[in-house]
Protein backbone atom coordinates (compact mmCIF):
# COMPACT_ATOMS: atom_id res chain seq x y z
CA UNK A 1 0.00 0.00 0.00
CA UNK A 2 3.15 2.13 0.09
CA UNK A 3 3.19 4.78 -1.90
CA UNK A 4 -0.52 4.12 -3.14
CA UNK A 5 -2.24 5.18 -0.32
CA UNK A 6 -2.71 9.11 1.41
CA UNK A 7 -4.83 11.15 3.78
CA UNK A 8 -7.40 13.09 2.46
CA UNK A 9 -10.50 14.29 2.67
CA UNK A 10 -13.84 13.14 1.56
CA UNK A 11 -16.14 15.18 -0.79
CA UNK A 12 -18.20 16.27 2.33
CA UNK A 13 -15.28 18.70 2.99
CA UNK A 14 -15.53 17.35 6.51
CA UNK A 15 -14.31 13.58 6.86
CA UNK A 16 -10.39 13.03 6.72
CA UNK A 17 -9.58 9.11 5.65
CA UNK A 18 -7.16 7.02 4.17
CA UNK A 19 -7.52 6.89 0.37
CA UNK A 20 -5.98 6.28 -3.13
CA UNK A 21 -2.99 8.89 -3.69
CA UNK A 22 -4.54 9.83 -6.96
CA UNK A 23 -7.71 10.94 -5.01
CA UNK A 24 -6.38 13.11 -2.14
CA UNK A 25 -5.27 16.64 -2.54
CA UNK A 26 -2.28 17.94 -1.91
CA UNK A 27 -1.63 19.54 1.94
CA UNK A 28 -0.12 22.78 2.57
CA UNK A 29 1.90 22.42 5.65
CA UNK A 30 3.14 26.02 7.71
CA UNK A 31 6.56 25.40 9.55
CA UNK A 32 5.82 28.42 11.19
CA UNK A 33 1.92 27.86 12.35
CA UNK A 34 2.49 23.53 12.55
CA UNK A 35 -1.06 23.53 10.63
CA UNK A 36 -2.05 21.24 7.40
CA UNK A 37 -4.38 22.81 5.10
CA UNK A 38 -6.39 22.22 2.10
CA UNK A 39 -9.15 24.75 0.32
CA UNK A 40 -8.75 27.27 3.28
CA UNK A 41 -9.80 24.73 5.93
CA UNK A 42 -7.47 22.79 8.57
CA UNK A 43 -6.95 19.36 9.74
CA UNK A 44 -7.62 18.93 13.46
CA UNK A 45 -8.87 16.83 15.83
CA UNK A 46 -12.39 16.74 16.65
CA UNK A 47 -14.65 14.73 18.84
CA UNK A 48 -18.18 13.19 18.61
CA UNK A 49 -19.11 11.07 21.82
CA UNK A 50 -15.63 11.04 23.06
CA UNK A 51 -14.57 9.80 19.80
CA UNK A 52 -11.31 11.30 18.77
CA UNK A 53 -11.19 11.82 15.04
CA UNK A 54 -8.99 13.73 12.09
CA UNK A 55 -11.66 16.33 10.59
CA UNK A 56 -11.19 19.35 8.50
CA UNK A 57 -12.05 22.92 10.53
CA UNK A 58 -12.22 26.21 10.04
CA UNK A 59 -8.35 27.67 10.99
CA UNK A 60 -8.27 28.75 14.12
CA UNK A 61 -4.73 30.55 15.13
CA UNK A 62 -2.75 29.11 18.11
CA UNK A 63 -5.44 26.12 17.93
CA UNK A 64 -3.60 23.46 19.55
CA UNK A 65 -6.04 20.67 18.06
CA UNK A 66 -4.86 22.04 14.82
CA UNK A 67 -1.20 22.16 15.37
CA UNK A 68 1.18 19.17 13.78
CA UNK A 69 4.74 18.36 14.59
CA UNK A 70 6.52 16.08 12.48
CA UNK A 71 10.13 14.83 13.76
CA UNK A 72 11.49 13.51 10.21
CA UNK A 73 9.67 15.68 8.06
CA UNK A 74 11.96 15.41 4.69
CA UNK A 75 10.61 17.61 1.45
CA UNK A 76 12.65 15.14 -0.80
CA UNK A 77 10.25 11.94 0.83
CA UNK A 78 11.16 8.91 3.09
CA UNK A 79 13.15 6.14 1.46
CA UNK A 80 11.34 2.87 2.57
CA UNK A 81 14.42 1.34 4.45
CA UNK A 82 14.11 5.06 6.24
CA UNK A 83 10.72 4.88 7.03
CA UNK A 84 10.56 0.96 8.23
CA UNK A 85 13.21 2.04 10.70
CA UNK A 86 11.40 5.33 11.92
CA UNK A 87 8.41 2.75 12.81
CA UNK A 88 10.30 0.29 14.04
CA UNK A 89 11.86 2.86 16.67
Amino acid sequence: MRDYSCVGVEPDGVSVTVMDCAKARPWKYDETEGTLSQRGKCLGVGSVNNIYTAVMQECVPKDEMQRWTFSRFDRRGLQYQDFAKAVRQ
